[in-house]
């Protein structure tokens, strides 16, 4: 019986090591002299990070909760805080706090999850502004071709400086993403 808990316990120590060494990815959308972007951030498992929204480095986070269609608008001077901790499982939290109110989680994702999935991201701000990406298997990310849509379709006055975010969450075509590391589109 002694040496069958040891075996155990030598078998428990050696897992959690392995559990402690996931990542999770993040997508930002963000802006650069070409308009808005997608950009990748990875995280360690239990590492957390506090980003705040700027309209540039970051207008918001890429949010993937299932198939189906979203959207959201995010505009100065309301700019949200939004924390980021990937928790053992490659599942990413995020919470947001608004200014005035108090912290809320608004996602738990689990990588395995967002692996599954191909996601639309259509970003509309002012004049010109605008874009339409693509993520397959939160791997990779890729400007798309056709329109650009804003699921709002005109129903919110967008404040100057403000963008609309949709998403259109579907199941990732079968063999349309070889297996292996994120491969992120840098700019």
């Amino acid at each position: 019986m002694t040496t069958h808990f040891r075996w155990a316990a030598l078998a428990a120590l050696c897992l959690v090591p392995g559990m402690l060494r996931g990542e999770c990815r993040v997508w930002r959308v963000a802006r650069n002299a070409e308009g808005p972007k997608l950009v990748m951030t990875t995280l360690a498992t239990g590492q957390f990070e506090t980003l705040t929204a700027d309209g540039q480095q970051l207008i918001t986070l890429v949010l993937a909760l299932g198939e189906g269609q979203g959207a959201d608008m995010v505009a100065p001077p309301h700019w949200p805080v939004l924390s980021t901790l990937c928790l053992p499982g490659d599942t990413l939290l995020v919470s947001v706090m608004r200014p005035g109110a108090s912290p809320r989680e608004v996602a738990r994702m689990a990588m395995a999850d967002l692996a599954r999935w191909r996601i639309d991201v259509h970003i509309v701000g002012g004049a010109n502004d605008a874009a339409h990406w693509q993520l397959d298997g939160w791997r990779t990310a890729r400007r798309a071709e056709g329109p650009v849509l804003d699921l709002f379709e005109g129903q919110l006055v967008r404040p100057p400086g403000g963008y609309t975010i949709s998403t259109i969450i579907a199941a990732l075509p079968e063999g349309s993403l070889a297996p292996g590391r994120a491969r992120p589109r840098r700019g």
